[in-house]
């Protein structure tokens, strides 16, 4: 069964022109190129006003001249590239178009809100990082499918590359209290980080820190939402690349990982510096142990929760024929 899906969102990282290619290349693009499950259109909001054209009949242009089986849209809240509801209700009503929304961080109360105001303009949004608030903020609370982010496996995936970190961060840590606390403890007890820059400090190409998650035997992902006002955990992307990567992945105890792992079986947690240290020691020295979980991680991130589960479960919440959602994900 192969459908026809527009998406429409951002090239670039933040919106802004020649910097990072956004997420959105990698995580939804290519994830769903490599199920064969779908044809694929792309419309670039950004490019499509820096070109000069008025991004809501573009959208329509698109739709009229090959009307897809689904318009897939990840929105940029408080940003003016995006499309108005109006539009997306005329894709619907007009052209019999489904159409979802997808939100990088639904674990704001704020982008939580800001998706209430596209309202019945779409049929369903997607939630992939957090799966409590929405149902606290939102006036359309049964209108989420909570997912997960989905990964291209051309990119993120095992091999045999040594392992030759022991304990790896790759990502931000400007404005993250927490995360510069918990790297200078560890350099304090004595073990070694190695760290690099994500997306937009170092501008570390997806292939570069799918790379370094191979050569790693442990990493750290930090859950905690950037806003110190919200006290909300995500579900990172960078749970799946790590575990598809082979990495033993650490960090904060949370709800939202939760939902699809145990911790102690497939991950692990750490509540205290003591426990981090503890932790961080323990599966460096038992390679046995780190090996076991590792493997059981990678299992299910490449079945139960890979991009050929994850757009199945959308393309049966879009009744589209001949799909059925089995991740159990449904509100």
């Amino acid at each position: 069964m192969t459908v026809n899906v527009l998406i429409v969102g951002e090239r670039w990282c933040d919106a802004a022109p020649g910097g990072s290619l956004s997420n959105l290349n990698h995580n939804i693009i290519g994830s769903l190129e490599t199920t064969g499950l779908a044809s694929i259109s792309t419309l670039f909001l950004n490019e499509t006003v820096a070109a000069g054209h008025p991004v809501d009949q573009a959208i329509l242009d698109a739709v009229a001249a090959s009307p897809p089986d689904l318009l897939y849209l990840t929105p940029l809240p408080g940003h003016p590239i995006n499309p108005k509801p109006k539009t997306l209700q005329l894709v619907r009503m007009k052209y019999g178009v489904p159409v979802c929304a997808m939100y990088w961080d639904s674990a704001l109360p704020g982008q939580v809100k800001f998706a209430d105001q596209f309202g019945d303009a779409v049929d369903f949004n997607i939630a992939i990082d957090c799966y409590t608030v929405y149902p606290q903020v939102s006036t359309r609370p049964d209108a989420y499918l909570p997912l997960w982010t989905p990964q291209d496996p051309r990119v993120f995936y095992r091999d045999d590359t040594p392992r030759d970190i022991g304990l790896s961060f790759i990502g931000s840590t400007a404005r993250y209290a927490d995360r510069e606390g918990a790297l200078a403890g560890l350099a304090q007890a004595g073990i070694a980080v190695t760290k690099s820059g994500g997306q937009r400090e170092q501008r570390l190409s997806i292939e570069d820190y799918a790379a370094m998650l191979r050569r790693s035997k442990v990493t750290l992902n930090f859950s905690k939402v950037f806003a110190p006002e919200v006290p909300s955990h995500q579900f990172k992307g960078r749970v799946l690349e790590s575990m598809l990567c082979g990495a033993l992945l650490l960090e904060p105890n949370n709800l939202q990982t939760q939902r699809w792992f145990t911790a102690g079986v497939e991950y692990d947690t750490f509540g205290t510096m003591e426990e981090l240290v503890e932790k961080a020691t323990f599966y460096l020295e038992n390679e046995q142990e780190r090996l076991a979980m590792t493997q059981r991680a990678a299992a299910k991130a490449e079945t139960a929760l890979s991009a050929h589960a994850f757009w199945t479960a959308v393309f049966a919440r879009a009744n589209l024929a001949g799909f059925t959602d089995s991740t159990e994900a449904s509100p």
